[in-house]
């Protein structure tokens, strides 16, 4: 049985930032700490971006958040819609309708059928790695057709660079977990230079702090619970738990699942391992104070 399936009850509006009532600020050591790069960061839940939609019939695209490198946004589809998805807001120039995108199958089923020639059907977990000229049409093919919980529902995830070439594919479930090794991240596909798609499974082991210093990173936990630790606050996971990690900010993760914790990982642009920028993070000891007259 798939284990992606999340829950979507109507939460609290869009957090852009963890708020204290959400997130306790971390004890002393704790080593979510604070960053002067932390202003883009995000952390956030699939039920929060999900109350954007409409609740009655309709096909729509909601462009839901931004980050530097990155377009978030939500879709339900009841009936057909046409790629590109075309944001019913307005959204900043440089992300247009034709950039590469990542599109992971939340909840219901359905079809894409892409100008190239591929036509695939889509379940839950399933995902899709769009390159900038895809054209096409989702089809829903889910019974439920309406309702808050209806029709096939999308998590979107656009990157920043229209010149990146790949192919178009589609990552069953099933294979993005094949080849985990508890502990790491495996890369699964790819954007070209514009990104790349990694799949995280935790270990039984802390994932010590760390810091991406060129790199944008959005983590989707697709299964487990634990606390993760962004910047200057903690936050609690469940399935459908989003973080984007803007360059500079340290993270970790503790992992509170016996099963483990898996997590979809996009880097912006791509991670290679001949330019890893990962680096542990280790806070900056103050230095400390002069006796009076010490100077003398």
């Amino acid at each position: 049985m798939r284990r992606v399936l999340l829950s979507v009850a109507a939460c609290a509006a869009l957090v852009a930032c963890s708020t204290p009532e959400d997130t306790p600020t971390p004890p002393p050591g704790d080593p979510a700490v604070r960053s002067s790069e932390s202003k883009s960061n995000l952390a956030t839940h699939w039920d929060s971006l999900a109350t954007r939609l409409p609740s009655f019939e309709q096909s729509v695209h909601v462009a839901s958040a931004f980050t530097k490198r990155a377009e978030i946004g939500v879709v339900r589809i009841v009936d057909r819609m046409q790629l590109p998805f075309i944001p019913a807001n307005a959204v900043p120039e440089e992300f247009g309708v034709d950039l590469p995108m990542v599109v992971l199958v939340v909840s219901g089923t359905g079809r894409v059928a892409l100008l190239s020639g591929e036509l695939w059907d889509l379940e839950p977990g399933d995902v899709l790695l769009l390159p900038a000229d895809s054209r096409g049409f989702f089809t829903c093919t889910d019974p439920r057709r309406t309702g808050f919980e209806s029709g096939l529902r999308l998590l979107t995830l656009r990157v920043a660079d229209a010149e990146a070439e790949f192919a178009p594919q589609r990552l069953p479930y099933e294979d993005q977990w094949r080849d985990a090794v508890p502990g790491q991240e495996v890369e699964i596909g790819t954007l070209g230079r514009a990104g790349s798609l990694h799949a995280y499974s935790s270990g039984a082991e802390l994932l010590t702090p760390r810091v991406q210093r060129r790199r944008e990173k959005l983590m989707f936990f697709v299964l487990g619970e634990g606390r993760f630790g962004l910047a200057t606050t903690g936050n609690q996971v469940r399935a459908g738990s989003l973080f984007c990690i803007s360059p500079g900010s340290p993270y970790y993760f503790d992992n509170k699942d016996p099963r483990g914790s898996q997590a979809l990982v996009l880097y912006a642009p791509a991670w290679s391992a001949d330019d890893d920028d990962t680096e542990p993070y280790a806070p900056e000891e103050p230095e400390p104070e002069q006796p009076p007259g010490s100077d003398d």
